[in-house]
């Protein structure tokens, strides 16, 4: 079953398109990563995964809620974690380390 779904994702700033239909799907206990240059959407995807930011189009399923609902049971917004640029975490820390810091933190070895 997947925990996470990104479905058609797309997020608009003026003209640029910042996430441009994204479709992603994570099962629980998956860890990923976004690598990419400046610009490229990671800190939007997180902000639209988290419910901080809406999408433009396409939509986020947590839990097999949908993140936009306006139903108290498909608030699922309030249960995901916040979104932070990998230079708030461990800047001077390679990928690597930082994936293998999180896998410890939820205690996967």
């Amino acid at each position: 079953m997947w925990v996470i779904q990104l479905e058609q994702l797309t997020r608009r700033y003026g003209n640029q398109v910042a996430v441009g239909q994204l479709t992603c799907r994570i099962r629980a206990g998956e860890i990923i990563g976004l690598p990419g240059r400046n610009g490229a959407g990671k800190t939007t995807t997180m902000k639209m995964l988290t419910g901080a930011l809406e999408p433009d189009s396409g939509r986020v399923l947590n839990d097999g809620l949908d993140m936009a609902s306006n139903e108290p049971s498909g608030q699922a917004r309030h249960t995901s974690g916040d979104a932070r640029a990998a230079t708030d975490i461990d800047n001077a820390l390679s990928m690597a380390v930082s994936l293998l810091r999180a896998r410890q933190k939820i205690g996967v070895r």
